[in-house]
């Protein structure tokens, strides 16, 4: 049936449907569940478009409303990616670092630690990153991002002298 799944000309027009309809339900369902949820996939859509300022904006806002949603977390560690994107890795890792701290984040302490080693590996920060990457390794070593953490251990090795 190609009302549950329509066909697209092209990806722009794809994501053109998508961000009319996203903007719609954002419309009709103001400070509703479906359209604090709408803004989130809403944002997704512009910042894929380059419309990174939309999307940080509308990120921002769903956060500072919904602190405790199920999906604050990846609005975070989406806010992080924009950041790292437009250069402010340094402000990245001022702001894991701080996270770190909060008793509040609402993103797990394994992302938050893995967010901070990779920021610090692109820093060029490699032992700061090591650093993280052990703990990460050590004290989550059920996280799904505990592998990866052990392989850029393996990659951070210092050479033999």
């Amino acid at each position: 049936d190609s009302a549950v799944a329509p066909t697209f000309p092209s990806e722009e027009a794809k994501r053109a449907r998508a961000t009319a309809l996203f903007e719609g339900v954002v419309q009709e369902h103001e400070g509703s569940p479906a359209g604090e949820v709408a803004k989130v996939y809403l944002a997704r859509l512009f910042f894929e478009e380059g419309r990174t300022e939309e999307a940080r904006e509308l990120w921002q806002q769903f956060l500072d409303e919904n602190p405790d949603h199920m999906l604050a977390a990846a609005v975070k560690l989406n806010l992080l990616d924009l950041e790292r994107a437009a250069g402010n890795t340094e402000a990245v890792v001022e702001d894991l670092r701080a996270s770190l701290e909060a008793e509040d984040s609402p993103v797990p302490t394994d992302a938050l630690l893995f967010e901070l080693a990779e920021s610090l590996e692109e820093l060029g920060r490699s032992e700061e990153a090591r650093t993280m990457y052990q703990r990460l390794a050590d004290e989550y070593p059920d996280s799904a991002y505990a592998g990866t953490a052990q392989q850029k251990l393996r990659d951070l090795e210092p050479a033999a002298a």
